[in-house]
């Protein structure tokens, strides 16, 4: 496992400029923090299957997907371009 964490790190730093990193990780963060707090009060909780899911749990869910999505594209890309 610790030769995979490492391969992982130098890929990471070979092809990822740090401002493409920073960004990766804080525009999730950034959107949580200004669609979370700003639209929660406005959009009521929903009810499924009799519980109730605020706002922000569902988007907290959708930022963890779209982030998830994102970075397999940005890895995936490297890969087809390095071929």
């Amino acid at each position: 496992m610790n030769r995979v964490i490492r391969l992982v790190i130098r890929k990471v730093l070979a092809t990822m400029p740090l401002s493409m990193l920073v960004s990766t990780l804080m525009l999730p963060v950034l959107l949580f923090v200004v669609m979370g707090f700003s639209y929660s009060g406005i959009i009521p909780p929903f009810i499924v299957s009799g519980r109730e899911i605020p706002y922000i749990s569902f988007l907290a869910t959708g930022l963890i997907a779209q982030t998830a999505v994102e970075s397999s594209m940005v890895s995936g890309s490297s890969f087809w371009i390095d071929q």
